[in-house]
């Protein structure tokens, strides 16, 4: 029977997950099995051995089957939503284990003395989550997003991190994870100031004013004082330029994107290739979507304004390569965080953290210690299997415009709120109709429409409308992209032309927008709520243990508001 279904045409697919490990089927897989088992048999099968085997491997995804490696064949509904258990060893003795580590359910072992014994080794490595292999991605990617690939080949149970062209590598929970709960706090491995920003202090990235900046004796790099020119921050850059006799001269502290400051954190991440070359091997892993970035220009830029920079005025022809540049150029600007604790923001690379996915509506939130440490927390509960995700734009917007912002950043997002023209049923971006006495919304036809991202083509670019018209869910009257635009264009110079405290013109400006030219739960009127929330009790003379009863009850009713679409929209801690 196992020989039929893996030579059969309806099962010519195949997607392996991992070796010796649990197996997650995460939707039925219904094949075509009448002649062989009988009608509506649902079947996850797995391959007899480890050898290659081209009839299962060299071909693309194309049926509803999924074959893994070993075993036999099994039903579906046996495996459906849990796992299907293979026999693991004992990380000590390499017997068959009879226990899972209860911190990462990846590690087995045959007793709990062998347990013990490895605890002190295993501590550094126990998370709640896992970088599946190149098959479980592409298992991922066929049940989730009906994306065909052709599977590639696999010779061994040892697996590289895995790439594609969608998901990228992302990180997958090994067990049930409560919110709350604390999945990763990482140091970074490289911290510098924003290339596109004003001139800052080297060693603790504070903004410089002209009276109080210092400047490094061996290199000429600007510091607050002579300590920030000793920190082990500044280190890098200062031994890669003094051993070649240069001096760094900043004299204009106010203008952004000095070339000096724009190689910056380039030149501290190739200072790690002979001085850790550990680090140097984690920031060479990270993805810089190089063909991305010579698709929108900005490898071509970077060509110009940071490789050959640094190789000219830094002397550095012969120790690096323009091709290594320009990778750890877009390792920086796709990998880097930006940490909030200093004034301007300044940027980190981490290594798994790098790993985790975006989603509009994600189930972690990130904060940030004061050494710099990014902290990854579950917002809502995850089940194992769940992929930790956390949102790398702004959740309060709305789709077209959080896509706008990805899409700068060379991102695309299929989650299911962008997915949604209706943003999950909240109508967060739609318009009124205006045709005749219609009392509907519009919302966009296709809201997954890519942007164009390129700098000459920033006219065209419609940041609040995305690039697809946009129809009444009432009467079904249609508007082109380039009209909600304008509209929303207008909204939006009306809310910024008005002072904080304005607060009769703010609510006039929230009463005249809803309903009429907004849906009441637009993102443009709940930042306008949000703002006024935050403003009564606390701008104006008398203070929030002053404030009058009828304010505080207006301040408790715009709360609420805003959390009821939270609720829906970022729920638990993401937005928080």
């Amino acid at each position: 029977m196992r020989s039929d279904y893996l030579q059969s045409e309806s099962y010519r697919v195949s997607v392996a997950y991992q070796w010796r490990r649990e197996i997650v089927a995460k939707c039925s897989v219904k094949c075509d099995t009448k002649k062989r088992n009988g009608p509506d048999q649902s079947f996850v099968g797995f391959s007899p051995s480890h050898q290659r085997n081209d009839t299962a491997l060299g071909c693309n995804i194309r049926g509803r089957a999924i074959i893994l490696p070993r075993c036999t064949l099994i039903p579906v509904e046996d495996a459906q939503r849990n796992l299907v258990k293979m026999v693991g060893v004992c990380a000590v003795c390499s017997k068959d284990a009879t226990q899972t580590c209860e911190g990462c359910h990846l590690r087995d072992y045959c007793t709990w003395e062998h347990q013990q014994k490895d605890w002190e080794k295993h501590i550094v490595t126990c998370k709640p989550f896992k970088v599946p292999s190149q098959e479980f991605e592409l298992l991922l990617l066929q049940l989730e997003y009906n994306f065909y690939w052709s599977v590639p080949e696999f010779d061994g149970p040892g697996y590289n991190v895995a790439r594609n062209s969608f998901l990228g590598r992302h990180l997958v929970s090994t067990r049930p994870i409560k919110s709350g709960e604390v999945v990763l706090k990482e140091a970074p491995l490289v911290m510098g100031p924003s290339q596109s920003g004003i001139p800052v202090c080297v060693g603790c990235y504070k903004r410089l004013t002209s009276p109080s900046v210092t400047t490094c004796p061996r290199c000429g790099w600007p510091a607050c004082g002579l300590e920030c020119t000793l920190s082990p921050q500044h280190q890098p850059e200062c031994e890669m330029i003094s051993t070649k006799r240069i001096k760094v001269e900043i004299t204009d502290l106010d203008s952004p994107q000095q070339p000096e400051y724009r190689c910056l954190t380039v030149l501290r991440c190739l200072y790690q290739r002979e001085h850790d070359p550990q680090c140097w091997d984690k920031i060479m892993a990270l993805e810089p979507h190089s063909e991305k970035r010579i698709r929108c220009g900005k490898y071509e830029e970077d060509r110009v304004h940071v490789a050959t920079f640094i190789r000219q005025f830094f002397q550095l022809e012969d120790e690096f390569s323009e091709e290594d540049i320009l990778k750890i150029c877009g390792v920086v600007q796709i990998n880097s965080y930006f940490i909030p604790l200093t004034d301007p923001q300044h940027a980190a690379v981490y290594d798994t953290a790098s790993f985790i996915e975006h989603n509009c509506r994600p189930n972690c939130s990130k904060t940030f210690t004061e050494t710099n440490e990014l902290m990854i927390r579950v917002a809502i509960p995850v089940e194992e299997g769940d992929h930790l995700s956390i949102s790398y734009t702004e959740q309060t917007w709305g789709t077209a415009r959080r896509r706008h912002h990805l899409a700068q950043e060379l991102l695309l997002c299929c989650c299911e709120r962008c997915k949604d023209p209706t943003e999950l049923g909240t109508l967060y971006s739609a318009i009124r109709c205006r045709s005749g006495n219609c009392e509907g919304y519009l919302v966009p036809d296709n809201p997954l429409v890519n942007l164009d991202t390129r700098d000459d083509a920033s006219d065209e670019q419609y940041p609040y409308s995305g690039y697809t018209s946009w129809s009444c869910l009432l009467c079904g009257s249609s508007k082109k992209p380039q009209e909600v635009y304008q509209l929303l264009k207008r909204v939006e110079s009306d809310i910024k032309g008005m002072g904080e405290t304005d607060f009769e013109l703010r609510e006039g400006l929230l009463s005249r927008l809803e309903g009429e030219v907004l849906h009441p739960n637009h993102y443009f009127l709940t930042e306008l709520r949000g703002g006024l929330a935050q403003t009564y009790g606390r701008a104006g003379p008398e203070g929030l243990t002053e404030i009058s009863d009828k304010r505080l009850e207006r301040k408790m009713e715009l709360c609420r508001q805003v959390l009821a679409l939270a609720d829906i929209l970022f729920p638990g801690k993401a937005f928080l």
